[in-house]
């Protein structure tokens, strides 16, 4: 792990070095944090991501606990057959909360593996800490003027700009195939690899 300087005041991230950085964020805020007294955000960790091998989720809320093998299964084969190293995950639903749980578990057979949770909503705004099995949280650069009834959509969007495979379950209209179909434009361009589950 390569130390780097925060830009929180007093605090230190870690970030894996990578030989192929197809991106690498870095976090704004506004107005500067040094001139400010907010000790909440000293819990949070805020990722620099290199979008080498990211794997992204999107689902319907709250999906059946048979999908939850079958998610197993994938997220595993994400990581044997197409070298998938980091996860990114939402926390708006059930879904998000079973992809985080196959992943905690893959991260006992493969430790190398990196799980972010994902913010949409800027963290000085709604300081969020770093849960429990999760690497660190990150929050998608230039959303900061996004409005927040649009916060989610575009953060998903940004996930997908910026993934190699996405990782979907959809059964009805909705975000969460309002994305998929987002995801196709850049699958025809051969940027993503979009998996449906059953």
């Amino acid at each position: 792990m390569k130390k780097a300087a925060s830009h929180l005041p007093g605090r230190e991230y870690e970030r894996r070095s990578c030989a192929d950085i197809r991106f690498f964020s870095t976090y704004h805020a506004c107005p500067p944090l040094e001139n400010l007294v907010f000790p909440i955000l000293s819990e949070v960790t805020l990722f620099n991501l290199s979008f080498m091998r990211t794997c992204f989720f999107i689902g319907r809320r709250e999906p059946p606990d048979s999908l939850l093998p079958i998610l197993d299964a994938e997220v595993e084969r994400h990581i044997t057959e197409h070298g998938v190293t980091d996860f990114v995950v939402g926390r708006y639903g059930r879904f998000d909360a079973l992809a985080a749980k196959c992943v905690k578990a893959a991260k006992k057979r493969h430790p190398e593996l990196t799980l972010l949770l994902r913010l949409p909503y800027h963290p000085y705004d709604r300081p969020t800490p770093t849960p429990t099995g999760f690497d660190g949280t990150f929050y998608p650069p230039g959303m900061e003027t996004v409005p927040k009834r649009a916060a989610i959509i575009r953060a998903n969007r940004y996930m997908v700009e910026h993934s190699d495979y996405l990782i979907a379950y959809v059964r009805h209209s909705g975000n969460a195939q309002d994305l998929v179909e987002y995801a196709k434009k850049y699958e025809k361009q051969d940027r993503i690899k979009i998996t449906i589950l059953p």
